[in-house]
């Protein structure tokens, strides 16, 4: 039962190398910069599409 986070991800690159190993999540500045968490909601709609598509092609 142990899950992989993968941080300091920058590119597509690294980041579908890593889904391809099995890492459950990733976090870095591919998907955005560090925000306070009061900003984040604002930050999903403002790129709803993309997170849309992230969410819709996530590794499961």
């Amino acid at each position: 039962g142990l899950r992989v986070v993968a941080e300091g991800v920058e590119n597509k690159v690294t980041a579908d190398w890593l889904s391809g190993l099995g890492c459950d999540q990733l976090q870095g500045f591919f998907f955005a910069r560090p925000m306070q968490a009061d900003d984040i909601p604002a930050w999903v709609v403002a790129n709803e599409r993309e997170v849309q598509h992230r969410i819709s092609t996530a590794p499961v």
